[in-house]
């Protein structure tokens, strides 16, 4: 069975223990859960990148969730970060999501096969985004390292991006490609 370690940044200790409960009772994987209830460590305990998935409460007494959410995102932290509210309000929704949450779920509404279809979902995008972060690197490894010149042209065949190995062939091209047409090289 797998085994998932699950920070929940609650301050109110009731709630934490409501949404430990919600978590024992998944069948499916065994969650391994902490608790943070402080507000001005969270972050500190979110960069720690000791858990693999985040339950954030959006009041935390000294500020909201939502401003935790945004520095972990501005940190480029894509770890599931999902934001527990006491009521369903379709601003803080889309706040939490245009800010990076993962997910938004309102604490007097959570069931057990929600909060599991939540977590499951969080961290399969995540799973799927670290494995599209891993390919687009070793992609751009291959482009820029190429001893072939390599470009890549928008459909209008303007230049977007060139490798230095073509830089090389077209010696009197400056640095920036946008400025060219690829049927102008020849």
């Amino acid at each position: 069975m797998n085994k998932v370690k699950v920070l929940i940044i609650e301050d109110d200790e009731d709630d934490f223990i409501i949404m430990k409960h919600y978590l024992s009772k998944i069948q499916t994987v065994e969650y391994d859960v902490y608790w943070s209830n402080d507000f001005d460590h969270a972050l500190e305990d979110i960069l720690a990148n000791e858990h693999d998935i985040y339950l954030i409460d959006h009041f935390l007494g000294k500020g909201e969730g939502i401003e935790i959410i945004e520095q972990v995102r501005a940190r480029s932290i894509m770890k599931p970060l999902i934001l527990l509210t006491g009521a369903g309000n379709i601003q803080v929704d889309e706040k939490a999501m245009e800010k990076g949450a993962s997910d938004f779920i309102v604490k007097t509404e959570v069931k057990v096969d929600t909060l599991e279809r939540s977590l499951r979902y969080a961290l399969d995008r995540y799973q799927q985004q670290r494995y599209i972060q891993e390919q687009e690197r070793k992609y751009r490894s291959l482009f820029e390292l190429s001893m072939e010149p390599l470009l890549i042209l928008d459909e209008e065949f303007k230049i977007i991006e060139f490798n230095n190995a073509f830089q090389s062939a077209f010696e009197n091209l400056p640095k920036s490609p946008l400025m060219y047409n690829f049927k102008d090289l020849f």
